[in-house]
């Protein structure tokens, strides 16, 4: 009889060991690419040597993990600022949504993406990338309308400053004023 106690108690155990169905689902929400935390309400500041770079105010975000990298998801629109060395307002951007890549230090936007500068030149372009390291944005292969208070680009890709003052637009087609002496 003893040994038949052993036994049970020995299934038992084992039994006791193993996740039911509903654990294991419960544990594969914490698995990669699933949300980890949400906010609603959200302003990020960005900085780089205590200095202001960017503020970022979203109503939604999810913090995930993609490649065992965090990354935080703004699906419910964003606001972006850029801000200069001497923490005056430069840029402003806007987007439907966005992703943040905190260690890699960048930041993909897509989504009717609009960034105005200081001067009121306008941007406009379905994705863009920022690298906050070397606080430069650009966008590949997509289509890329600047306009300005005296003319209107269009290209398919463009590199620049975040403060977008300095800008490369490739495979430009639209109305350019070139001041003589210029070329």
């Amino acid at each position: 009889m003893r040994n038949l106690w052993i036994i049970a108690l020995t299934v038992l155990i084992a039994c006791g060991c193993t996740r039911t169905v509903e654990e294991d689902a419960a544990l594969k929400q914490f698995e990669e690419g699933v949300p980890v935390k949400e906010a609603f309400q959200v302003r990020f500041t960005f900085s780089e040597n205590a200095l202001l770079q960017a503020q970022l105010d979203a109503p939604h975000a999810i913090e995930t993990k993609e490649n065992d990298q965090d990354v935080r998801i703004f699906d419910k629109g964003l606001h972006l600022v850029f801000y200069n060395k001497a923490g005056v307002k430069e840029t402003e951007l806007r987007s439907v949504n966005g992703k943040f890549r905190n260690q890699f230090n960048e930041a993909e936007v897509w989504g009717r993406v609009e960034m105005i500068n200081s001067k009121g030149d306008r941007l406009e372009t379905e994705h863009l990338w920022w690298n906050k390291t070397t606080n430069r944005i650009h966008t590949d292969n997509n289509l890329v309308k600047i306009k300005t208070q005296n003319e209107t680009i269009y290209g398919d890709s463009l590199e620049a400053n975040t403060d977008f003052t300095e800008y490369k637009i490739f495979n430009i087609n639209g109305a350019v004023n070139v001041k003589e002496g210029d070329l």
